[in-house]
């Protein structure tokens, strides 16, 4: 990995966790991820016409696309219901687990065989799980259900990390991204508003939240940590380091939970997070 794509890498990382606690702290998650989704679309395709980049969709393209959307709408459900129901602090380093989804998928798909620093890795990873469900006062500190919904995160994260590594090499970028997220940004909106989540008539009418400060904020934080990924994948990032280096932002969301949320018993969260990511990147390095 180069110190270029390094450094997208980790700016990404450092991103990554705000726009995601915008989402927990809202009342309607819902709503506030498809207008970040749709926000960010925007900006991808403002940001391609100013660069004059050729918004046709190569053949070779449309297969990573689909699987990209797939991605993202697991991703996507999945995100909302898990910060609806658990603390960002515990099911945040779960749902950025997915280095150990490109593990099983690289074995399963391409039958690459790894040695037993990935297996130490993994372990590691399981024991930063389980010290993640100790908390004060509380015999398991992980729910069922949620965490079900944060793997499933887990497992969309791993679908379009990967999906995008290889779109990558025949398209733009942000004519990517744009693409991507308006299929996605379809769907996802249309199943809301099918479930009665929101309505599209009061959408853009006067709220609590988002204001169009803030969600232009927002979207340009979802767009600006998405397009770094895209552009480390393009110039060469191999997809299970990329993931790898993204767990940085697995202790600054712990950080942000205890600081910015409230939420309780930190100091065990945030060394398990530690633990958790030290694995990982042991599994991948290695």
């Amino acid at each position: 990995m180069t110190f270029e794509v390094l450094m997208m890498v980790l700016l990404s990382a450092a991103i990554h966790p705000f726009w995601n606690l915008l989402v927990k702290r809202e009342n309607c998650p819902e709503r506030t991820y498809f207008l970040l989704s749709l926000g960010s679309l925007c900006l991808a395709l403002l940001h391609a016409l100013i660069m004059g980049y050729d918004l046709s969709v190569p053949p070779e393209a449309y297969g990573p696309i689909a699987l990209s959307v797939v991605g993202q709408l697991i991703y996507g459900f999945a995100l909302v219901a898990t910060y609806q129901k658990g603390d960002i602090s515990i099911y945040y380093p779960i749902i950025r687990a997915s280095p150990l989804f490109v593990i099983a998928a690289s074995f399963l798909v391409f039958g690459k065989v790894y040695d037993w620093w990935v297996i130490l890795g993994i372990l590691i990873v399981l024991a930063g799980g389980a010290m993640l469900a100790i908390q004060p006062g509380k015999a398991v500190g992980l729910d069922g259900k949620t965490l079900l919904l944060a793997v499933l995160a887990m497992c969309g994260t791993g679908i379009y990390s990967m999906a995008d590594g290889a779109a990558t090499q025949v398209i733009e970028s942000p004519v990517l991204f744009f693409y991507v997220q308006i299929s996605f940004a379809v769907i996802y909106g249309t199943v809301m508003r099918l479930q009665g989540k929101f309505h599209f008539s009061a959408m853009f009418l006067p709220m609590e939240f988002p204001s169009i400060r803030r969600s232009l904020m927002a979207s340009s934080l979802v767009y600006a940590s998405y397009l770094l990924i895209l552009l480390a994948y393009a110039q060469g990032g191999d997809i299970a380091l990329v993931t790898t280096v993204r767990q940085i932002s697995i202790p600054l969301s712990v950080l942000m939970g205890g600081m910015m949320l409230k939420e309780k018993g930190m100091l065990p969260r945030f060394l398990a997070s530690g633990v958790l990511s030290a694995g990982i990147a042991i599994a991948l390095v290695h």
